[in-house]
């Protein structure tokens, strides 16, 4: 079987099973470019925002952990192979770990020791894969 390959670009992320693939994570990575008007500044709060528009079926709920990627990857990494991820889950700000992806709830906050870590440069940030929880 020919593993499928990211195009870069798209209207959806998917995460379950699709024409008999199964997509097992979610990868993100973010820009965390900071400039000299933002240099020395904390976040106080962050947060994933995930809009839901099609699940089957309508009562569909699924429980993810986030993880840091352990090595980076690209628009051309397979879509269904997931890359190495650190075991222990980011948690969120209470420190819970397993988030509930469904249509009523699509927000998740992130523990901000991670984000400020990243924006400081102290934590490298590879991405992070969002993943069915065991």
């Amino acid at each position: 079987m020919t593993v499928p390959k990211g195009v870069g670009t798209g209207q959806f992320l998917i995460l379950g099973r699709l024409k008999g693939i199964e997509y097992r994570a979610l990868l993100l990575k973010f820009d965390f470019t900071v400039d000299a008007a933002d240099a020395g500044k904390t976040v106080s709060s962050a947060r994933l925002y995930f809009p839901m528009q099609v699940t089957t079926p309508d009562d569909f709920m699924l429980p993810v952990t986030c993880h840091e990627l352990l090595s980076t990857f690209s628009d051309t990494s397979s879509i269904v192979e997931v890359p190495p991820y650190d075991p222990a889950p980011i948690p969120d700000s209470l420190g819970g770990t397993v988030r509930m992806l469904d249509l009523d709830r699509t927000e998740y906050d992130i523990d901000t020791s991670y984000v400020n870590g990243w924006l400081a440069g102290t934590r490298e940030h590879r991405g992070i894969a969002v993943v069915w929880a065991a």
